[in-house]
């Protein structure tokens, strides 16, 4: 099969899913940007139904047949009403999951059938990469139920992150057990490169939790706007008072930033100077340049916010840049790991 005029095989549709797991994070950011993160209250329906026009009439009355059901905006305000592009948003974001898991499940059957020629292992991660979809669907419906709490959507944003990673892995082994791993993948590299790399995502992902659970939380703006008051400060405080909860979330995720951004410059500098130039320190070197991107577009929130908080396409290239410097670490600690099992 060709896409854009080169050969897909069956090896690549990890990496293909991967990407669409990426689209799945991007639209999960839309969703919240557009206010719409409880416009499906029930799950796998949308207010019962398979579609996303939903009037206000069908809405006002599957809210009355399902009392339990209510979200906080509706038992805030009965009268309220969801539009049909906010409903659309997060019909998107579930669709893109179904077509994830027909593709995910047509893969499982190719790998399976090929275990023969190619051993057992590519099958069993490819597996572990079908039960974290299924897990991510049911944390999922756990965040409509709980109209998506921090912690939830937290936690939902990690298990995506994992997935994506598994399916990485998963591409990875394939590809060796099919003897088509490019040669720029088969690195000789030491255990601590593969430690180092790992602990760059580790702390990468714990950071993108905890600003995953900022922007649910609206706590975004518990810091005072402006430079140093705001910035590196946090209202005028280098450590913020303890009493205010908001701040402190938003002052660890500004020490896992300081954290991930001294990994990634140093770590990346004694690399290649005891392991050499190859694909790792190029991953690591695009994670570094998504970094200092990122850091550019949070220092933005502080001069374009107001009273209406900061514009949404800011927070959604947040959410971009963080998940892109993710996969990018992450994608080179699965070749490590893979370069140190030879």
């Amino acid at each position: 099969m060709k896409v854009l005029g080169k050969d897909v095989h069956a090896h690549h549709i990890p990496f293909i899913v991967a990407m669409m797991v990426l689209l799945i994070v991007v639209t999960g950011g839309w969703v919240r940007i557009s206010d719409a993160g409880e416009s499906c209250p029930d799950w796998p329906t949308c207010f019962g139904e398979l579609g996303f026009n939903i009037s206000s009439e069908k809405q006002m009355e599957w809210w009355g047949e399902n009392p339990d059901e209510a979200d906080s905006r509706h038992e805030n305000d009965p009268t309220f009403t969801y539009t049909t592009y906010q409903i659309f948003t997060e019909w998107l974001h579930r669709f893109l999951v179904g077509i994830i898991g027909i593709i995910l499940l047509y893969s499982q059957i190719l790998v399976w059938n090929k275990r023969e020629e190619i051993g057992d292992r590519p099958y069993k991660i490819h597996m572990v990469a079908m039960l974290l979809l299924i897990s991510q669907a049911i944390i999922g419906m756990i965040t409509v139920r709980y109209d998506n709490v921090p912690w939830s959507v937290s936690i939902h944003l990690a298990a995506a992150m994992l997935f994506i990673t598994t399916l990485l892995w998963s591409g990875i082994v394939w590809m060796k057990c099919e003897k088509a791993l490019p040669n720029n993948f088969k690195v000789e590299t030491k255990e601590t490169v593969g430690k180092l790399l790992l602990m760059m995502t580790v702390v990468a992902l714990i950071m993108g939790m905890v600003g995953g659970y900022i922007s649910s939380g609206k706590y975004a703006d518990d810091c005072s706007t402006g430079i140093v008051n705001g910035w590196p400060l946090c209202n005028g405080e280098i450590i913020p008072a303890h009493e205010n909860f908001g701040a402190n979330v938003t002052f660890l995720h500004r020490i896992l930033a300081l954290m991930t951004g001294g990994l990634l410059f140093w770590g990346g500098q004694w690399m290649r100077e005891n392991d050499g130039k190859n694909i790792l320190t190029t991953y690591v070197d695009i994670a570094l340049g998504l970094f200092v991107m990122n850091i550019i577009v949070g220092a933005l929130h502080l001069v374009m916010m107001d009273e209406n908080g900061f514009p949404g396409w800011l927070s959604l290239m947040h959410l971009i840049l963080a998940t892109l410097m993710f996969i990018a670490l992450a994608f080179a600690t699965v070749i490590a790991h893979e370069a140190l099992k030879e």
